[in-house]
């Protein structure tokens, strides 16, 4: 497997293992980086589709990747 695969496939199982073990209802919060080898417009679905179980997303993002989420998300810019 490539890198980029490896990745894949450990976010899906990571996400997977959060939800069919109802970990959201004990920690409802995600924390996503490294996301660069899936592409902007699926990130965003991703996230949107997280909303529904987690009540706080933190995403690390680069700026070109960011644009694809909507304006209402809060973002820090700078630490």
């Amino acid at each position: 497997m490539s890198e980029s695969e490896r990745e894949i496939t450990g976010l899906v199982l990571a996400l997977a293992g959060y939800l069919v073990h109802d970990v959201h209802e004990e920690m409802p919060f995600i924390l996503l980086d490294s996301l660069e080898a899936i592409d902007s417009e699926r990130i965003a679905q991703l996230v949107e589709y997280l909303e529904q179980y987690a009540s706080y997303i933190v995403v690390a993002l680069l700026p070109e990747d960011a644009s694809a989420l909507d304006d209402d998300y809060q973002r820090i810019a700078e630490i």
